[in-house]
Formats: C-alpha cells, structure tokens, sequence
C-alpha cells in the first residue's frame, strides 16, 4: 500500500470511459471543407483491488476501434489532453502523477497492449512519452478491460 497519502480521489472507484480526439497528420480539409478528426477510446481504471496491490491509483488505456487510425503517431497529445484536463477531476494531489500507469492498445497487425513510459518534468508535467514492454497475456487490464473486441 502507499507509504503516505500524496493524493486523493475526487470520484468514486470504477471504470471512466470517455473518447478523446486527435487529428490526423494533414490538417486538410475533405471535399465537403471538413477537418477529419479521429477518436481514441479511453478507460480510466481509479481505485481498483488490482491497481492498490501495485501502488497504482489509476490505470489508463488509451484504444482505437478496429479501422480507425492508431494515435501512435499522436500519444503525446492524446495523453496530455487526459493528463490536463480528465486526470485533475478524477485525482487530485501534488505527486498523483508517480501513481498512474499508462497502457496503449493496438490493432495492427494483431491486438496487443504496450505499457507507455511517461517522463515528467520537475512540475508534474509530460516532458516525454516513450513505448515499453509489450503486457504479458495475464495482465490485469488485458482481461478486465470493457472495450469492445476487435
């Protein structure tokens, strides 16, 4: 469990989904003078046994339905628009960042979820996002997810 309490939660434990948008790399128009926009699905996984048991607060998995670009290209915006304006409602506290675990979850060429290393500067704030290990089958979050299947 954490060694002293360096946050607090605003809301009660469970799973938060939401969607974010990101855009795509050109900014063009389409024929009818629309900006495409794409979306990314988002849990937000606070409070859970699994999360308290590895001294994580919260769990969050960023998702693209089967078919739509992958935010790959775009983490870095797509977590700092979770970090700056969905984290501060859920959690709040001066350190809160320490205790969240990123995951990102892909459909090319297969499924597969990759755990997302985020450095923060001295402030709390992203500084850089960079990929880690591919989650081992028995992840908590692979199993416990309530994304729709691909």
């Amino acid at each position: 469990m954490f060694k002293q309490k360096e946050y607090a939660f605003n809301l009660h434990s469970g799973i938060f989904q939401f969607q974010v948008p990101f855009y795509l790399a050109a900014l063009v128009p389409g024929k009818d003078g629309v900006v495409p926009v794409s979306y990314c699905d988002v849990e937000m996984h606070i409070g859970s046994k699994y999360n308290n048991d590895e001294d994580i607060m919260a769990t969050i998995l960023i998702s693209t339905k089967k078919g739509y670009q992958s935010p790959t290209n775009f983490i870095e915006h797509v977590i700092s628009v979770i970090y700056d304006h969905y984290l501060p409602i859920a959690i709040i506290g001066d350190d809160a960042h320490k205790f969240i675990r990123w995951v990102q979850r892909e459909d090319y060429p297969q499924e597969r979820f990759s755990e997302l290393k985020i450095k923060y500067n001295s402030k709390g704030k992203i500084a850089s996002v960079a990929f880690g290990e591919i989650l081992n089958d028995d992840d908590y979050i692979i199993h416990n997810h309530k994304l729709p299947n691909y």
